[in-house]
Parts: structure tokens; sequence; C-alpha cells
């Protein structure tokens, strides 16, 4: 997964004197911040929500579905070009096309809007390079099928899917079209040799780089080959669930396929193409709605100190931007925003009494905002750590926040914590309801995943929180440690395996709480 969890070096994203508008779209499913003109941030809003209508309709979801919390859609930030972008997660250079950073309640993407090219033509002129368009649907379709049908995907299906779907090329009346191949993998699927079966199927095998790139083209490859024949489609879903299961992966891989070799000359083959595709006409054919505002000045003001933040800062470059932010509060003394993003530049300083008065402010302003509520109960759980007595604060912050979103993760996932690290894992019954009530729309989130595992293994219910860890503990393959003793997603598959109780909590615990050097 191309998915980017790089802390933001300090950088500054320079606006010209006349910057272009930055422009608020919302959606069922997204918001976008924009700079660019309103038309073309409107068609892009449209196109996303498009796409997410479009892997509703394939998975049997209702097309009419609207996320009712704001903190569950996510916030896709939309301006510069490929070396913003790369700047943005840390690598400059890379000439990355975006990225994606998948979390309960704040789940964010990067897309430039230079290079950005719609899925609407088969054709494609000029260099080949990651179209961003596919970059952005590739880690949506993630983001998606985690959150909807969690499952033991192997990786080279798991990016191989997300490749197949990312190519949806939209039609005119509201239908689409998927199969097309992905451009930018012309390379690695034609060029270079290919992931072989026998290796890419073995869940034994432990991976090069070479072969943690293939998962991309080859997987894409067998995924296309195996969806698009409909002699095979079923027994690849037959496969996933075997898998799922506990199957071995090779055994079953030449049980339910056959001889490995004999497929590798059927790929062969099928590289020469024609690749088949189906074009689809969903239920409902009718343009996306699309709520347009305009960002104050204020937010116009704010917005690559909010970005930083979103990505993630270091200490020091967070006093940076919480100082910018106090300046900047001068200048927009009523601006609920600026209070707000100035609490987490605080906090992320770990000047909590600060980001605790922030927030207040915020509120002052703005009664309904959560997010302030939510920093107002992190400010008070970080310094209940020197006066427990902040910890009853922290949690009327975060009763107050529910009962303002009642369908927003943060808030339950943080009243568990506070009594977590209360009673040194013996949280009482109300809140352990609550972090099982934050799986509706947290589900994509990793670390969420293993909280809640965590607490189904302290309850002696292990077979529940295999359930619930091996969407984000199966990868398909051996994974090499990078020290002998750093825990390993397979390593808390195998306690859990072998009922080992206290060897799955440490585990765990150690992933959840990483030394400095894991960190």
């Amino acid at each position: 997964m191309r998915l980017i969890l790089a802390a933001l070096a300090l950088f500054c994203l320079a606006l010209p004197a006349k910057a272009q508008t930055w422009w608020e779209a919302e959606t069922a499913h997204f918001i976008i911040k924009s700079r660019d003109s309103e038309a073309a941030t409107r068609e892009f809003a449209a196109q996303v929500e498009r796409f997410d209508r479009g892997l509703r309709f394939l998975n049997g979801l209702d097309e009419n579905h609207s996320q009712a919390s704001r903190a569950n859609k996510p916030v896709i930030y939309r301006f510069g070009d490929f070396n913003d972008m790369a700047r943005m997660a840390g690598a400059p250079g890379s000439g990355i096309a975006g990225f994606f950073i998948s979390r309960a309640g704040r789940a964010v993407a990067f897309v430039p809007t230079r290079g950005f090219t719609t899925n609407n033509s088969r054709e494609r002129r000029g260099p080949v390079r990651e179209n961003p368009a596919e970059v952005l649907f590739h880690e949506y379709t993630h983001y998606f099928m985690m959150q909807n049908f969690p499952a033991a995907y192997p990786g080279w299906y798991s990016e191989g899917y997300a490749e197949m779907l990312s190519t949806m090329r939209f039609l005119d009346g509201g239908a689409f079209h998927i199969g097309d191949p992905p451009q930018s993998r012309a390379f690695q699927i034609f060029q270079m040799q290919s992931f072989r079966l026998h290796e890419m199927l073995d869940s034994n095998h432990r991976m090069s780089r070479r072969d943690a790139f293939q998962q991309y083209g080859t997987g894409w490859l067998l995924t296309h080959y195996l969806s698009f024949n409909p002699e095979r489609e079923q027994v690849l879903r037959n496969y996933l669930i075997a898998l799922g299961n506990g199957a071995n992966s090779l055994e079953t891989a030449r049980e339910m396929f056959g001889d490995l070799r004999a497929l590798e000359r059927e790929l062969d083959r099928y590289k020469g193409g024609p690749f088949p595709g189906y074009t689809v006409r969903p239920n409902i054919t009718s343009e996306p709605a699309v709520a347009m505002r305009q960002l104050g000045e204020d937010e116009v003001a704010l917005i690559n100190h909010e970005m930083r933040l979103q990505v993630g800062v270091t200490e020091s470059s967070a006093r940076t931007v919480a100082r910018d932010l106090r300046n900047l509060a001068g200048r927009f003394p009523e601006s609920a925003a600026v209070q707000r993003w100035l609490a987490e530049a605080e906090y992320d300083s770990k000047n909590y009494a600060a980001a605790d008065e922030a927030a207040a402010r915020a509120l002052g302003i703005d009664a309904d905002n959560v997010d302030a509520l939510l920093y107002r109960a992190m400010a008070s759980i970080e310094m209940a750590k020197v006066d427990p007595a902040y910890l009853a604060t922290a949690r009327q912050h975060l009763a107050a926040a529910v009962r303002l979103d009642d369908e927003d993760p943060r808030a339950m996932i943080l009243y568990y914590r506070t009594y977590y690290d209360e009673t040194d894992g013996q949280p009482p019954e109300n809140a352990i309801v609550a972090l099982e009530q934050a799986l509706d729309h947290a589900g994509m989130d990793v670390e969420y995943r293993l909280m809640l595992g965590r607490q189904l293994v302290l309850e002696d219910r292990l077979p529940e929180a295999r359930i619930v860890m091996l969407p984000v503990l199966f990868r398909g393959h051996a994974v090499t440690p990078e020290r002998d003793d750093r825990p390993t997603p397979q390593g808390i598959l195998d306690a859990l395996a072998a009922n080992d109780r206290d060897r799955t909590l440490d585990l765990i615990n150690r992933l959840l709480k990483p030394d400095d050097e894991q960190a």
C-alpha cells in the first residue's frame, strides 16, 4: 500500500502573491479543500463521489448512503504539483503523485491540481507516470474495503484489486467502466521479471524489494485475469475465504488454481491483450450533489499550517507552527478555525495548558466545534499524568463531543483510553462498550483494531480478537523483523493460533507503545 505516514519536515509552501482561490466542496462522503477554480473543484468533487458510488454498487452497498458525520469524511487537500506532494510527504524529489493517510475520524489525502488526469479517456499521451487520480482511487479503495469488507487479503490481491479499480473510467449518463490497465504499471508488467506465482502465493516466502514492488504489477495482472475470467472468478473468491480461515496459501493455491507454472503461461498470454472489462450502469445515474463555499480569509491564512499538522509534525516543528498560529490569532481574534488548529499545534508541542486554552477559545466562538472539545479532552488526559483530577474533566469534554456527533469514533476511543490507563488495563464495562461501538466508523484504523483486539484478548475472547485484528495483521508473506525482538504481525497471529494470551498481549502492547527505536 502506498500509504505514507512520514512526519512532515519543516518547510514553507510559498503561495504566489495573487494565489488562486481556495474552495471547500462537500459531498456525501468527502470534504475537498482545493486551490483552484470553483468549476474545477466542483468537477473533481463530483468525480471522487462517483468513484465511491461505483465502489458501493460493485460491492452491493446502498448507493444512496450519505455519511452523516464530517469526521468520517476523508479530507482531500488539492493544490500544487508533484513536487508539492513530495515535499508534503517528507520525500522531496520523489515525484510522488499524492498520498492518503487512513485513520479514525481524520483520514486525509493530498493530490495535485497540476498533472491530475481524469479517467474519462482510454488514451493517454505523453510520458507514462503515475496518474494522481489513480493514486487517490487506489488508496481510497484500501480505505473503503477495510471499513466495509475487512478480511485477510494477501498483499498481491489487496494491491491488485486496488489497482484494478483505480482506473475506473466515468462515462456519460452516470455509467462507468472497469478493467482498463494501469498505464503506469506497463514497465513492471511487460519489462520486469514477474513475481513468480509459487513465491507470490506462498505466505512463507520472504519478499525482496523487487517482490514488494511487483505485488502491484503481477498482482494486478493475476487479479484482473482471475476477476474477468468467468471460470476463475468464483475460484478466487473461494481461495480468499480459505486464507481467512487459516488455510495454507501455497497448498490451497495449487489445489484451487492447478499447476502454477501453467497459470503463469496463461498470464504471459494474457499480457498480449485485449484486456476485458465491464461497462456498468449503476442504479443512480444523476450527478452527485456538491455543496460549495469559498474559504474565509482566516482559513486561507492558516491552510499551510493546517496541512502540516494533518500530515504530522515533530515536537520542535510543532512549536514553530504554534508560534505562527499565535500570530494569526492576533490577526483573526474571532476565528474558531485558527484557535482550533492552534490547540492542535500547542498539543503537539506538549504545551497542554496552552492547548486547552486555545480549544476553549475556539468553543467560545463556535460551541459546536467537536475538534476543540477533543483537544480539550486530550490536553486534560495529558495533564492528568500530574493531577489525576483532570481525567474527570476529560470525560466531561468527551461526553459533550459525543452529544454533538455520536458517529465520531475519536471521542469513544479516547473515553476508553482514559479508563484503560487509569485502571492498568481493567476498564469498566461502559468504556469497553464505547470502544466496541467505535468499530462502525473506525474499522480502517490499524491502531484502533489493535486496541480493540487487545481488549478482547484481555477478556479471553481470542477467536473474536483474531477476527478483529486479522485484516491489519495478515500480510500474505513472511516479514523479516528489523531486529530479533521486534514484534511482527505474523508473530501476533502465531501467538493467537497457539492460544498464548500473555504472549499475544505482550506483542500487541509493544506495537501500540513502541520504544524510541521502534517509533
